[in-house]
């Protein structure tokens, strides 16, 4: 019984940090860029504003630039920003990128 209620009030408290529970990896060009905050175009266009301090933090960033092909990887606050806690540059071809997750 422990083990199924553990997990539920984790997802709760995440609820209750303003942050939802789900990972997402985005894929993109990143546009708009001041110091480690930026917009990422996806491939079907839309902009999704990304903050790269928790990866950046963590070492776990590359230096992004107006222009450059990354993913970002972490979680949305109620904002709508995605907190991403890795950031990787990938191949600018749009056809090769994975489907956003």
């Amino acid at each position: 019984m422990n083990r199924l209620w553990i997990p539920a009030l984790v997802l709760t408290v995440a609820s209750m940090a303003g942050q939802t529970a789900e990972r997402r990896v985005i894929y993109g060009i990143a546009h708009k860029v001041n110091g480690t905050k930026f917009e990422l175009e996806t491939r079907a266009g839309k902009t999704v504003p990304v903050d790269a301090a928790p990866a950046m933090k963590a070492e776990k960033s590359v230096t992004v630039r107006e222009g450059l092909a990354v993913s970002a990887e972490g979680t949305t606050d109620k904002k709508g920003v995605l907190q991403a806690e890795v950031v990787n540059r990938v191949k600018s071809a749009r056809a090769m990128w994975p489907e956003d997750r």
